[in-house]
């Protein structure tokens, strides 16, 4: 039996960011809990690459979500070291890696994962992305929705949602 990391709470994973790397993934939600993507190593908390894949999705893809998705996970199979400064930072052109990295719920947390954000294109109804916290279940880890964003909505105040604040601790 594989021995799996240790994973904490979002207070815990989200706390003292600036002494380690918040890893997350990019994805594509392919079904109900189930999601592949692509690696991003830093920023991971919600008000860096949260925020910084609403800008994308608003700015450079002008509300296009296939156009974004294609050229942030498609294009670029090796992942990325920071979305922040797309697209100067992918591993595969950036860094000349030529291995294919998929992330999946199955291997995020051996990743070290501690967000995924799984977008959605609904036939009707505007486009989502949701964002999944990496959970302690126990021994066995679990992700869970921390906030499910409406991409034609009003932008959320990313450093107010749970577990994105360094700077003061979370009694919920």
């Amino acid at each position: 039996m594989t021995p799996y990391p240790t994973l904490y709470s979002v207070e815990a994973l989200t706390s003292n960011r600036s002494d380690m790397s918040t890893r997350s993934a990019i994805a594509r939600a392919t079904g109900p809990g189930t999601f592949a993507g692509r690696y991003v190593h830093f920023d991971g908390y919600p008000a860096g690459v949260g925020q910084a894949l609403w800008d994308l999705y608003h700015g450079e893809f002008d509300g296009d979500l296939d156009r974004m998705l294609e050229a942030i996970i498609d294009r670029h199979p090796a992942g990325w070291s920071s979305i922040d400064d797309y697209p100067d930072s992918c591993y595969c052109h950036d860094r000349g890696e030529t291995r294919r990295l998929t992330v999946t719920q199955r291997n995020a947390y051996r990743l070290c994962c501690e967000f995924v954000y799984a977008f959605e294109a609904p036939e009707r109804g505007a486009p989502t992305m949701r964002i999944l916290a990496a959970h302690d279940g126990r021994g066995r880890p679990r992700w869970e929705t921390l906030a499910e964003v409406a991409l034609d909505g009003h932008e959320p105040d990313w450093t107010s949602m749970h577990g994105t604040d360094t700077s003061a601790e979370h009694d919920d």
